[in-house]
């Protein structure tokens, strides 16, 4: 219906949003968050794959998404 909202949309908004911020970032975050968001791989299974402990693929996730979400609103 016309004037309706499209839940796709906001998707692809942020999806091209956040585009150019992924592509900045060292090769080890542009590894890392593709697969836990989109290989939904676990974060021992990405430890494991990288070479890293778990908790260091915790801390990665962790600073990355708040840099990513900072840059995001500004």
């Amino acid at each position: 219906m016309l004037g309706d909202d499209e839940p796709a949309f906001d998707d692809i908004v942020d999806s091209e949003s956040l585009r150019p911020l992924l592509e900045q970032l060292p090769e080890r975050e542009r590894t890392v968050m593709p697969l836990r968001f989109y290989g939904n791989k676990t974060q021992t299974e990405i430890a494991d794959r990288i070479g890293v402990s778990q908790m260091h693929v915790s801390g990665l996730l962790s600073r990355t998404l708040d840099e990513l979400h900072h840059k995001l609103v500004a």
